[in-house]
């Protein structure tokens, strides 16, 4: 193999820039090794107008130790978190495909079942995350906090990962949110997210919902008139309600197979339920209702 075009960055070589968030950018790189060996990974960096940012740098190392606990198939795995140069690094898994954002922007509504192929794999990948225990046994607590259609990878062969723990809420993490500040996308978020009280695991699947109805109608389930930031509780607590009302009238007229699935995933979240229940639920209705079909999802 001859020498590969790049920029060196310690042992990694960086081929080119493929996304940028409000955080970090992150490169197409090469891992580098002894005779000839080459691993192509996904490179998370620092935005170099945020090096100097304490709480930035918190945060990445939140994200790289909450990522060395999970190990899904569902879930975008993390390989390494370094240093070079005073410059915080995370060594990612690259998914050879697009986000479900660049589906729905390319396709709209996408057909039921890879619909629901796509939500019960990211429901897995959760599970695994929401299930999560520390070393002495107890519960982590774990909350990814920013389910988005831009955090829900899907390959070329139809694989579906969760990404981008870089606020999930988790005891132990050393960057604590204070109460009342509010992280992720607003059009995703249940109601108590974004008014900044307390999160748990329903968040998460709150989030996948709406993603599936929108998924489902090929439109935002959220009016763009509104002003999402100046709600107040009880507007957010009424419009919310009669989205889950709208989101299961949805799924049953597009196939009454449908509603033995997702309903226990609008049902979990409203009615104070176990995630678990929802989720489980969800997958044994996609399995009713036909095989997986990533093929469809190219």
């Amino acid at each position: 193999m001859g020498p590969l075009p790049g920029t060196p960055f310690g042992k990694y070589l960086l081929i080119d820039a493929i996304a940028q968030g409000g955080m970090a950018t992150i490169h197409r790189a090469v891992l580098r090794g002894a005779a000839g060996f080459a691993k192509v990974v996904a490179l998370k960096r620092i935005l170099p107008v945020l090096e100097g940012d304490k709480d930035i740098h918190v945060l990445f190392q939140d994200e790289a130790r909450i990522a060395s606990l999970l190990g899904h198939a569902n879930i975008c795995q993390v390989f390494d978190f370094g240093e070079e140069k005073g410059e915080l690094y995370l060594a990612m898994e690259l998914v050879d495909g697009t986000d479900v954002a660049g589906l729905m922007q390319k396709r709209g509504r996408l057909p039921i079942e890879a619909t629901l192929f796509l939500c019960s794999e990211a429901a897995r990948g959760l599970g695994h995350a929401h299930e999560q225990k520390g070393q002495d046994g107890r519960p982590l607590g774990l909350v990814h906090r920013d389910v988005s259609p831009q955090n829900i990878l899907v390959s070329r062969a139809g694989d579906v990962k969760i990404t981008d723990f870089g606020i999930a809420k988790a005891l132990g993490k050393a960057h604590r949110t204070a109460s009342g500040v509010v992280l992720g996308k607003l059009h995703y978020m249940s109601p108590e997210q974004l008014t900044g009280g307390p999160v748990d695991a329903r968040a998460d699947l709150f989030s996948l919902g709406v993603i599936l109805w929108e998924l489902l109608t090929g439109r935002p389930l959220r009016d763009p008139r509104y002003r999402l930031e100046e709600m107040t509780t009880e507007q957010w607590n009424s419009l919310h309600a009669t989205n889950l009302r709208s989101y299961f009238l949805t799924c049953k007229a597009a196939s009454p197979h449908l509603t033995s699935g997702v309903r226990p995933l609008g049902a979990s979240y409203a009615e104070g339920h176990s995630t678990r229940a929802g989720r489980d639920d969800l997958v044994r209705g996609r399995a009713r209702r036909s095989p997986p079909v990533p093929a469809r999802l190219r």
